[in-house]
């Protein structure tokens, strides 16, 4: 179809697949007139008159969750009944224009949040101190107008490193696996944060042999599907 959107993962636009729950985005020309007001509450499945549906390939329509509506983009939330394989997205602008593109659904599409587009890990820390303490940390902050990475310090605790994706809602522990400088760290949690609809998280044990690594990849892989590749830094 012409003016078909380009669908992708929320999270990174490398993923040739999304999965059930996950938070998607529909790239594209003229997909709703004007820029509605920002979504509040409970998110519609029709807003100014705009609609996302999914065919999966069992030939059932499910309409999606939508969580912004612009021209040239609609991010929705992947019903979490869709059933795996070939499946078709639909688009409707307020305006009657309909579009769709195909996609593949995966059972599990994982996907990692950055920041600012770089490879910086959108994530946090929690680290407990041998009394039972625990401080909640930041991945980033400001230096001046820029976004620059806050280094993790692993050696005055145990340090949990918490990431953020989406298409993770069928993990779990024990089919997802986690490296950071190609070393092996122990997942103690994978699949949905509860809080945020699509939004997944994956709680991670960082060795404390990677003190003093600096950047590092940490590299997510689920139910044999690998995750895009972020960074964090290590002191």
């Amino acid at each position: 179809m012409s003016n078909a959107p380009s669908i992708v993962s929320a999270a990174t636009w490398s993923t040739p697949q999304i999965a059930p729950g996950e938070l998607a985005v529909a790239f594209g020309q003229n997909m709703a007139p004007g820029t509605p007001d920002e979504i509040f509450g409970p998110l519609p499945t029709t807003y100014y008159g705009n609609s996302v549906s999914i065919v999966d390939s069992a030939s059932k329509t499910w309409p999606a969750l939508l969580n912004f509506v612009s021209p040239d983009q609609v991010t929705f939330t992947v019903p979490s009944g869709v059933a795996t394989g070939a499946a078709t997205v639909n688009v409707v602008s307020s305006d009657g224009t309909q579009t769709a593109s195909n996609i593949q659904i995966a059972a599990v599409a994982p996907a990692l949040f950055t920041l600012n587009g770089s490879e910086l890990a959108a994530a946090e820390t929690i680290t407990v101190a041998a009394n039972g303490t625990q401080t909640y940390g930041s991945l980033s902050g400001h230096h001046g107008a820029e976004l620059a990475a806050s280094p993790i310090n692993v050696s005055t605790g145990t340090v949990y490193l918490v990431l953020y994706g989406t298409g993770l809602d069928a993990a779990t522990v024990a089919n997802t696996t986690v490296t950071v400088n190609g070393v092996s760290a122990q997942v103690f949690y994978a699949g949905t944060q509860n809080l945020f609809g699509g939004l997944d998280q994956v709680n991670v044990l960082l060795p404390s042999s990677l003190a003093g690594k600096g950047t590092v990849e940490v590299q997510l892989t689920s139910n044999g599907v690998a995750a895009n590749a972020v960074q964090v830094v290590i002191m």
